[in-house]
């Protein structure tokens, strides 16, 4: 028990000193000032304060640019079903000649690339507004809610946020996701433009006789909201959970004598 009552603390004298998002740095538990004397106001305070370290870090890297598009782990591509559907066309052979990748490759690949990179877009617009969310639910930690989060996993944080914060996030994120979707993000379309210009030359491949005759099915034009809004919460959560693990086992994220007396082998 002893060394999670000094991890929390040493986690709070490091993570006050650290430059901070404006919104994180003035909450209450990075400026707590730690007494000799281990309290539980000490140790809920110090959690609290490593908890809005990672997820401002988290949601300041998912909202820069190219914060999703660029990193694999989180990027979006497009629902399953139609992913599938295109791996299915471009797959398409007659007579020996690769009709499908060629018609893939004339008609639709740009538009593709430019959908991608535009779902991504919208999925970075909407990740800064997850920081005032996370920073409500931390503060509302408990005692024993932060000594159950500090003897549990790697991920036990990430999972009590996830389970006291999803649903307000997909409220908050939901509009945005909406709103960017519809915003000008490549050029002079908006993410919804493409999808409609893409799903309408897909579709115009599989009224071809030859298309046709091999029963390739037409792509369905659905709305993109809800799908974009999941996948940027999912990859959003994946990165809470990296800067958690990060904060409990690299010693780097961690830069202290305490933690080097508790943690050092």
């Amino acid at each position: 028990m002893k060394r999670f009552y000094l991890f929390a603390v040493a986690v709070l004298l490091f993570f006050g000193c650290e430059e901070l998002n404006n919104i994180v740095e003035n909450t209450a538990p990075c400026d707590f000032q730690v007494g000799e004397t281990l309290t539980n106001e000490a140790v809920s305070n110090g959690l609290q304060c490593a908890l809005l370290k990672g997820v401002d870090t988290a949601t300041t890297k998912l909202s820069a640019l190219n914060g999703y598009f660029l990193d694999e782990v989180v990027k979006l591509y497009l629902p399953d079903e139609a992913e599938t559907l295109i791996n299915g066309l471009k797959n398409q052979k007659v007579l020996g000649s690769n009709l499908g990748e060629q018609a893939y490759n004339l008609l639709l690949k740009d538009i593709y690339e430019d959908l991608i990179l535009s779902l991504n877009r919208a999925a970075e617009d909407a990740a800064s507004s997850a920081i005032d969310i996370f920073i409500n639910s931390i503060m509302d930690i408990s005692f024993d809610d932060a000594m159950n989060i500090l003897n549990g996993p790697d991920t036990a944080a990430t999972h009590y946020l996830r389970v006291n914060t999803y649903s307000d996030l997909k409220g908050s994120f939901s509009p945005i996701i909406d709103e960017s979707l519809n915003k000008d993000l490549i050029g002079d379309l908006s993410t919804n433009e493409i999808w409609g210009n893409f799903v309408s030359s897909y579709n115009s491949i599989t009224d071809n006789i030859a298309f046709q005759l091999l029963n390739v099915p037409v792509l369905p034009d659905e709305s993109l909201g809800e799908y974009a809004t999941g996948k940027a919460l999912t990859g959003l959560f994946i990165k809470v959970a990296d800067e958690e693990y990060l904060i409990r086992q690299d010693a780097t994220h961690r830069v202290n004598d305490i933690l080097e007396k508790v943690f050092g082998d």
